[in-house]
Parts: C-alpha cells; structure tokens; sequence
C-alpha cells in the first residue's frame, strides 16, 4: 500500500534497512524527513546533488487545477502570481500543503499516492 506520509514511510524503510547503511542522494535543501527516521543516524549518508534553483515563466497560462510538488514550488509560484478564487489546488505531500497553508491557500487536496494514478485520482477527485 501506498502512503504520503513520509514519517511513517521512514519508519518503516528503516525497519527493512536494519542494521545497514543508506545513501541518500538528494536536493541540498532537502527536508530529511525520511533520515529522521531512523534512531541510528550512523546508519544515514547524505549526498546532495542537486540544488533548486527559480525560473521565471513567462506567459504562465490560467489553470482551474493548479498541482504544486514541492515548498519550493509554492514559494516561487507565489513571488509572481496569485491564485484565484475558483481554482482547486492539489499538493503532493505534507509539507507542500503546509506550505500552501502558509500562503492563505484554505482548500487544499492531497495525493492519495507519490505516483501517476495519485495524481490523476486527485485531479479526478476535485
């Protein structure tokens, strides 16, 4: 079964892991949120490799289903644009929704699932 809830994901990644190591290639402002998990951080190498960096979009058409992935996402979408009042609004993930909240965005849908069925039941389900 599928789950958005990364705490409880990295939980239970690290219960598969045991007493092994893990790489985890990711953004240099990643969350860590699944690392955290684990109750033996020796077990957690942490490499970045990549970084996020803005692009302004120009011409950025009106959409009545906007779909933000990431707290960086919203950030920059909001330094340029506002939302409107009849425009439904889909995060994928906790932390994206957290941060939409942060923006006065009240209607928020989540994700059933990190995949492209999720998506699409979302979009579906709005």
């Amino acid at each position: 079964m599928y789950s958005t809830d990364t705490k409880l994901t990295g939980k239970q990644f690290a219960a598969l892991v045991k007493s092994g190591t893990v790489l985890f290639p990711q953004s240099k402002d990643s969350m860590r949120t699944i690392q955290q998990q684990f109750v033996n951080r020796s077990q957690v190498r942490d490499i970045s490799i990549y970084e996020t960096h803005e692009k302004p979009v120009e011409g950025f058409p009106d959409s009545e289903i906007m779909l933000f992935t990431s707290p960086s996402n919203v950030e920059a979408f909001f330094e340029k644009r506002k939302l409107t009042p009849d425009q439904k609004i889909i995060a994928m993930g906790d932390a994206t929704a957290h941060t939409l909240k942060e923006f006065g965005v009240k209607s928020v849908h989540l994700v059933p699932s990190f995949d492209d069925a999720g998506m699409l039941q979302a979009i579906f389900s709005v």
